[in-house]
């Protein structure tokens, strides 16, 4: 106790704002007391050890302070360290997470293609637009309000004149304005159904396409599960010795064969589901599956009743379409050459003489310079190259059906075959197979080489239909408007 009283009393006289004893939240016996002489004997007896506690304390004090300046330093490099982990995180999140998958069919494919698609939305404006221009095609022009005065020179002298102007058209430039712009009205129609028709081709035949790769993995995960039963069995055999290892090595070979394939089914498969959001026109949409049947959504019955009426294709009739527009801008041209009337109706007040007054004149302009005929011809030319676009149209139309129904007919053929044919063909070898298999007169082995032949037809069938799909999805395209 007595060297602790010592210590504290030379602390608090060597260094009273920096003694432990005040550090550490404790007052000494003496706080708030004068300090008082030591006795020589406790002075030199406590000499040492206040100078040997200071010094520890100074270095306690420099190694607080510097521990505290590489700790600060530390906090602030891993602040910031988080800080930006944490906005590279966001913001990749923000950029490459993508939205939540959907399941999708058909009918909701074409109504959200509908919605959202650039080509259909740009034919719908461009019909709306052309439909503003044929209301006001025809108009009578407004009339112009003159104002002014004439010999003014201060007071009361000049006159002041006020009055209408008003064009009047002689020929038949307005009605054929108006004609003109009904026909441009019903040719952004016509490119409407042409834009729908396209549309819903590409769609159905990304739909095709997409359900078809879907059904393709599924069925390489199948035959994937049956060639690991082969390995296994093929291994079993080699350990008892009832059969050589390369046996086993032959299989093995085959189930990698498959798992590469499957590999290259999935990649499929991802790039149909984008084609198909993009058609859609939602490049952003992840597309987690589609469902449907390939042979209830190509309603086949339909596909072979199909008469395409080529002569009423939209595309064609738009075309024809716009050749009438061009003729009657032509003759719009030529009657434009008859000069319109300019009538003037002016009030004239004499101010010196407080009389009023009325003029009527009338303004014709003569076509000595612009008499119009370039343009007639422009547009006469113009309807010609519309006319023969449209019958281009038709004979390609011509010759794409009849190529269609020639790879339509064949699709069917083999359609019908591998389904009324070789597919129970197969069913029944893997139905006596397994029956063979389950009463001992069979190995496993040949009843999964049977389940294996017939996922084989089956991805066959597959293809079939994808094929019969794509003929159907441009022959839609070829069918009269409703």
């Amino acid at each position: 106790m007595t060297r602790i009283d010592t210590d504290m009393k030379t602390l608090n006289l060597s260094s009273p704002d920096r003694g432990s004893v005040t550090r550490s939240g404790l007052r000494p016996r003496n706080a708030g007391k004068q300090p008082q002489a030591l006795a020589p004997s406790k002075v030199a007896a406590g000499r040492r050890p206040a100078v040997r506690m200071t010094r520890r304390e100074d270095r306690s004090d420099e190694t607080a302070t510097t521990e505290g300046l590489e700790w600060s330093r530390l906090s602030s490099r891993r602040i910031v360290t988080l800080l930006i982990l944490t906005v590279v995180l966001v913001a990749a999140h923000s950029h490459a997470a993508p939205t939540n998958s959907v399941s999708l069919n058909l009918e909701n494919a074409l109504r959200m293609a509908e919605k959202h698609s650039p080509a259909l939305q740009g034919a719908i404006a461009t019909q709306i637009a052309a439909e503003q221009r044929a209301r006001a095609a025809g108009l009578p022009q407004n009339p112009r309000v003159v104002l002014g005065t004439e010999g003014f020179r201060g007071g009361s002298s000049g006159e002041v004149i006020a009055g209408v102007s008003q064009t009047i058209p002689i020929g038949r430039e307005r009605r054929l304005d108006r004609e003109a712009a009904q026909a441009g009205r019903d040719r952004a129609a016509l490119q409407v159904d042409a834009a729908r028709l396209k549309l819903e081709q590409r769609v159905r035949g990304a739909f095709a396409t997409a359900l078809f790769a879907q059904k393709n993995e599924d069925l390489f995960s199948e035959r994937i599960v049956i060639l690991k039963n082969r390995l296994r069995l093929a291994k079993a055999r080699a350990e008892a010795g009832d059969a050589t290892v390369e046996l086993g090595e032959l299989a093995h070979a085959a189930l990698d064969h498959e798992l590469l394939e499957r590999d290259e089914a999935a990649t499929l498969r991802r790039k149909a589901f984008a084609a198909l959001a993009t058609g859609i026109g939602r490049p952003d949409m992840r597309v987690g599956a589609v469902t449907g049947e390939l042979e209830t959504n190509l309603a086949l019955e339909t596909i072979r009743s199909i008469a395409a009426e080529l002569e009423n294709l939209p595309a064609a009739r738009a075309a024809d379409q716009a050749a009438i527009v061009a003729e009657l801008r032509a003759r719009q041209t030529r009657a434009s050459r008859i000069p319109s009337l300019n009538l003037n109706l002016l009030h004239r007040r004499d101010l010196a003489a407080r009389q009023s007054g009325a003029d009527v004149n009338v303004g014709i302009s003569l076509p000595l310079f612009d008499n119009k005929q370039a343009a007639a011809r422009a547009f006469e030319a113009e309807a010609e190259a519309s006319r023969q676009y449209a019958s281009r149209l038709r004979q390609q139309s011509q010759l794409t059906y009849g190529r269609l129904i020639a790879d339509l007919e064949t699709a069917l053929r083999r359609n019908d075959h591998i389904r009324n044919e070789i597919l129970p063909h197969h069913k029944r070898i893997v139905a006596r197979r397994r029956a063979l298999f389950e009463a001992g007169e069979s190995s496993r082995d040949e009843y999964e080489a049977a389940r294996l032949g017939l996922t084989k037809e089956r991805r066959h069938h597959l293809e079939t239909l994808r094929e019969i799909h794509r003929i159907w999805a441009q022959l839609a395209a070829l069918e009269k408007t409703p």
